[in-house]
């Protein structure tokens, strides 16, 4: 969901992030080949990139504004509509 909403959107960056700490890093580069994601993914093998976001379940998402203001951060949505309400919401406010 989140690889066809980043092509929709050229001014949406997305940076993923794996709390799995049992994954390899060859494990998630060949999950993130296997799938043609075309974002970042960043392993937080300390917790060090969850733990400012208060991240507490997965699927976990954190909208940032380009001057860096959390926008909303919470339950991520299960469709790609509902995640471009929840954006649209988010960003016009």
């Amino acid at each position: 969901m989140l690889n066809e909403y980043d092509k929709a959107y050229e001014d949406l960056e997305i940076i993923a992030i794996n709390l799995t700490q049992n994954d390899t890093v060859s494990t998630v580069l060949k999950f993130v080949k296997d799938n043609g994601y075309g974002y970042s993914m960043i392993m937080d093998l300390d917790g060090s990139m969850s733990a400012p976001y208060d991240i507490e379940y997965i699927p976990f998402i954190v909208l940032i504004d380009k001057e860096g203001v959390i926008r909303y951060k919470g339950s991520a949505p299960s469709s790609v509509s509902s995640l471009k309400t929840l954006v649209d919401k988010s960003f016009t406010q």
